[in-house]
Order: C-alpha cells, then sequence, then structure tokens
C-alpha cells in the first residue's frame, strides 16, 4: 500500500490553518459587537427604570460599552464615562459626609419641598447613606453566561464549519 500526497494540497491545508487565527479573531470581534449592544440595552433598562429612576438621562447617556483586543482575545468593558461623580455611589452604595452646599451661579439656591418653591443661601446637609444600586455588575451577572458562550465555543464552533 502506497501514499501519495499532492504537494498543492499540504500548501492549501496549510494556508487555512495559517488563516485561522484571524478568522477566530473576525469572528469574535462580530460576537463582541453583537453582545456588546445586549450588555448595554441591559444596563440602559436597568437606569429606566428597574433599579433607578431616570430623572435627567445623564447617567444612562455616560455609559460606555467597548470591545477591544486582548492578550487572551477580545474584551468586552462596560462603565461610565467618569463624567459624573454620582455614577459610582449609585453602583456601589456609599456614605454622603455632611457639608454644606452652596450657591455657585446665583444668589441663592432654589429648589422645591412639597411643592412649594424654596430660596436658601446655603443648605447644611446633614449627610446620609445610600445602598449599592447597581446597573453595572449586575447587568454582567445576569449575562455572564450569555457572554461567555457567544464568546467561546460558540465562535470556534462558527469559524471551523
Amino acid at each position: 500500500m502506497s501514499l501519495s500526497v499532492d504537494a498543492a494540497g499540504i500548501d492549501a491545508v496549510a494556508d487555512n490553518l495559517a488563516e485561522l487565527p484571524d478568522r477566530l479573531l473576525g469572528a469574535l470581534k462580530q460576537r463582541a459587537d453583537t453582545l456588546s449592544q445586549v450588555l448595554l440595552q441591559r444596563i440602559q433598562a436597568k437606569l429606566d427604570g428597574e433599579v433607578l429612576k431616570q430623572r435627567s438621562g445623564r447617567l444612562a447617556a455616560s455609559i460606555v460599552v467597548d470591545v477591544a483586543d486582548s492578550a487572551s482575545g477580545v474584551q468586552i468593558t462596560a462603565g461610565s464615562n467618569g463624567d459624573l461623580p454620582y455614577a459610582a455611589i449609585q453602583e456601589y452604595g456609599g456614605t454622603i459626609q455632611p457639608h454644606d452646599i452652596l450657591p455657585d451661579k446665583a444668589k441663592a439656591l432654589s429648589f422645591l419641598v412639597n411643592g412649594k418653591r424654596v430660596f436658601a443661601e446655603i443648605v447644611h446637609f446633614p449627610g446620609a447613606t445610600l445602598p449599592a444600586r447597581s446597573y453595572l455588575r449586575s447587568s454582567l451577572e445576569e449575562l455572564a453566561v450569555t457572554l461567555q458562550q457567544g464568546l467561546g465555543e460558540d465562535a470556534i464552533d462558527e469559524v471551523l464549519a
């Protein structure tokens, strides 16, 4: 029994194997882009009433979901862009120390108390402890299996098929 191997066939197999890492990375990036939008929608839903009651929409607008290459493949990150000082305390909870609130652009503060407009030169804030109202970590936890499967064996199977 003899075995003959066609050199052109070997070259084609070698070329196909050489392209495999790039094809796999491309498939992972495509899936990561899709999954990052699923994650963003989940976070936005939490900020639109599931966890927090949206007032201005600034926190929702500050959410950034990014897909980037990493040493181990593709990485999806999510967080607030850092413009809002209250983003972290809403996510993790914490204590706000007592402090005075002073007007910075007017001569007096103006706000509503029981439906009535109140003016004040200074407000003495007594401090407060806020509970954690996770919108980022809880979204990641809820989607962990979906994200892992979407960026794991499913993507590899798609490339190899």
